[in-house]
C-alpha cells in the first residue's frame, strides 16, 4: 500500500492545533519548512495555510522517494521545533500521539 503523504500530514497538523492552536501551529510548520528546505531545496514546494501543509505541489518534485525523504525530515524539525519551544514533556506527548495515528 502507497504511502498516503497528505493524510499523515494532515493528521499531524490537526493534532497540534488541538494541543497548542493554529497561530503557534503556523509558526512552527513555517520554521519546519524553512529548515527543511535549507536540507532539501524541493521542499519549498510545501505551502501553509491556517495551520496546514499542502502537499500538492510537492509533486512537482516528480519523485516518490523525494517526497517521503521530505516527509520525514519535515517531521522530524517538527518534533525538534515543539521540543525547543515547548519542553520535552510536550513535545514526547505530541510525538506519541502522532506515532498512534500513523
Amino acid at each position: 500500500m502507497p504511502i498516503n503523504f497528505e493524510e499523515s500530514v494532515a493528521l499531524t497538523c490537526s493534532t497540534m492545533i488541538k494541543m497548542v492552536g493554529v497561530p503557534t501551529v503556523n509558526v512552527i510548520l513555517q520554521k519546519a519548512v524553512w529548515d527543511t528546505g535549507k536540507q532539501i531545496p524541493e521542499a519549498s514546494f510545501l505551502e501553509i495555510n491556517n495551520g496546514i501543509i499542502d502537499t500538492k505541489n510537492l509533486k512537482k518534485a516528480n519523485n516518490v522517494e523525494k517526497e517521503a525523504e521530505i516527509i520525514n525530515l519535515l517531521f522530524i524539525n517538527i518534533i525538534n521545533i515543539l521540543t525547543k519551544l515547548l519542553g520535552q514533556d510536550l513535545a514526547d506527548k505530541i510525538a506519541n500521539e502522532l506515532s498512534e495515528v500513523k
